[in-house]
């Protein structure tokens, strides 16, 4: 039997008619999500084991699952699919988990020292390593052949040859580990923090005390390389940890008691935040040497949730129709009205706003820029055209510590501009591959990490300064991709064709892309090849209302979650944030 380590659809079907996109009925059809906050559906982990396997590639799939957990843990849940032999001479290492992607093949028999023989072919993803993966150290071509024994009827196999070192299948990485960001102050900025991607353990996430020590200790080991360079820290290196974090589910109070590295008195409200936004805590209680340094009630921790830039935004569905603005109607939600900074704009090809600021490209290449006054009166300056080429991408509005910028594509080049200054200044993007232009843009809250496609491949990135962007591909296994729009903290959806998640499903038009690339998921699973401009909203991390994914398909608006529902008559839609 051949396996595949595959994605994963959790989301649901997104079904468009094979024949034409109608304006109403079950255009849109959708399944369980998984949740992002809030309680947990899933069916809780269960620790792979060796008995369970009924052949040799069931249990070479077990073990490359079986590591989840602490590491003592993983260690005695990866030597249990060993032989006795194999177990005494197999050392877990101290290097991280290789990541693999690939497929584990039929076994083959095998006369005389062994039962049975299975073949492992695929890739190397790269290092998880501090709850990130390393992909500095991915490879392609990688192969490795199993010999295994029976361990009798019902006892499954055991592999004699394990490779030394721990090993994880990105099925296991994306179905048994959660994806939860620690989170960085910018460089150069105040009151805000970067969320960065880390994947815990599920077996870890049930234990609040084993879940906030690991949390504690990557936030102690810094940044990944994803937004290094871009961010820092507050907590002084060097500092350790003294125990572990306690949490009083009371009263909602985590105790974190650090060394005395950490006795600081100029980044002491950074430190807060980082601690009190990573572990999401109630009530804060930071102790140096045993000693109290900030009491639990001196300031409610979610005061700190302000620092994070997905947290208590609001946004409304926009669209765009016979070149005006307008409203996008979605059911059991008041319909508000189009923003007076975008009420009077005409000639509209594309539009985007940020509070006060809005921004829209007219259908003769015009970019114009506006700011909201007390009175809710838009004024609007046009920017200068860049003449190397048309502007290629709507416009997306970001933050910065001086105020919304305007990100947009022209070409195969990016450009940013400030709303006071008419002249575009090109980005300086590292990391992309081939030409093309740049057809779709998103900015993530907080305006530090980025996600574009350039001549139909996404990339995802992160500004290291106000004019440069490192970049790297991402969802190579799609192809056919249009859109991009960030939807959580850790990803975005990408609007592009996918690879079928089993013989008997249909492809993928939208797929949940984690922002370092690694997890891939069919979000909509299609029974057609249509993909068309995608817009989505970052849903506040402690909870609050979803917003509804819009896709546009033959200038029409679908609703992801309403299945049925009449589409809107229009296109190019976008979340105005308030």
């Amino acid at each position: 039997m051949r396996r595949r380590f595959l994605v994963v659809a959790v989301a649901g079907v997104f079904a468009l008619s094979a024949c034409g996109v109608p304006d109403s009925g079950p255009a849109v059809t959708y399944g369980k999500e998984r949740p992002n906050s809030g309680t947990d559906t899933r069916d809780p982990y269960k620790v792979a084991v060796p008995e369970n396997s009924q052949s040799a590639d069931q249990t070479v799939a077990g073990y490359l699952r079986a590591a989840n957990g602490s590491l003592e843990k993983m260690r005695e849940q990866v030597k249990a699919f060993f032989t006795q032999s194999a177990q005494n001479t197999w050392q877990s290492g101290s290097g991280g988990m290789l990541v693999i992607r690939g497929t584990v093949h039929a076994p083959t028999t095998v006369a005389g020292t062994y039962d049975a023989r299975v073949e492992v072919t695929g890739d190397v993803l790269g290092v998880l390593n501090n709850g990130w993966l390393d992909m500095s150290q991915a490879r392609t071509g990688y192969s490795y052949t199993y010999n295994l024994l029976s361990a009798g009827a019902g006892k499954g196999w055991r592999i004699d040859n394990p490779p030394q070192g721990l090993l994880l299948s990105i099925e296991a990485l994306q179905g048994d580990y959660d994806q939860r960001p620690v989170y960085f102050p910018p460089n150069g900025e105040e009151r805000s923090l970067v969320p960065d991607l880390r994947y815990i353990p599920r077996s870890v996430s049930v234990s609040a005390s084993a879940r906030n020590q690991l949390l504690m200790s990557w936030l102690l080991a810094g940044p990944s390389s994803y937004i290094a360079g871009s961010v820092n820290s507050a907590l002084p290196a060097e500092t350790a940890l003294r125990g572990l974090p306690v949490e009083d589910q009371r009263v909602g109070t985590i105790t974190v008691d650090l060394s005395a590295k950490a006795d600081i008195t100029d980044h002491l409200e950074p430190m807060i935040a980082q601690i009190a936004v990573t572990l999401q805590a109630k009530y804060l209680e930071i102790r140096i040497e045993g000693r109290t340094k900030v009491k639990p009630h001196d300031k409610d921790a979610y005061f700190y949730d302000a620092w994070n830039p997905s947290a208590g935004h609001t946004a409304r569905p926009l669209m765009v129709e016979g070149g005006v603005v307008r409203p996008i109607k979605i059911p059991d939600r008041v319909e508000e009205p189009v923003p007076g900074l975008l009420k009077n704009v005409t000639n509209v090809r594309w539009a985007a706003g940020l509070s006060s600021t809005a921004a829209y490209v007219t259908t003769d290449d015009a970019l114009w820029i506006g700011r909201a006054n007390s009175a809710d009166v838009a004024r609007y300056n046009q920017a200068d055209r860049v003449p190397t080429a048309a502007y290629s991408s709507p416009p997306v509005l970001y933050r910065t510590p001086s105020g919304p910028r305007v990100l947009i594509g022209a070409g195969p080049n990016l450009y940013s501009v400030d709303p006071a200054k008419p002249k575009p200044e090109q980005i300086v993007v590292s990391g992309v591959t081939g030409g093309g232009s740049v057809t779709s843009l998103s900015v993530a809250p907080g305006g530090k990490r980025v996600a574009f496609v350039l001549g139909g491949r996404a990339y995802a990135g992160i500004f290291t300064d106000a004019a440069q962007i490192r970049a790297w591909q991402v969802a190579s296994q799609l192809t056919g991709i249009t859109s991009v729009s960030w939807s959580s903290e850790v990803g975005f959806l990408v609007s592009g064709q996918g690879q079928p998640v089993s013989p008997n499903t249909g492809n993928s038009a939208l797929s949940q892309v984690t922002f370092d690339g690694v997890v891939v998921e069919p979000q909509y699973p299609s029974q057609t090849t249509r993909t068309g401009p995608v817009a989505a909203f970052v849903a506040p991390p402690r909870g609050g209302s979803v917003m509804e994914p819009l896709v546009e398909i033959d200038n029409r608006i679908f609703l992801v979650r309403h299945p049925g529902v009449p589409a809107n008559a229009g296109s190019a839609p976008f979340y105005l944030e308030d």
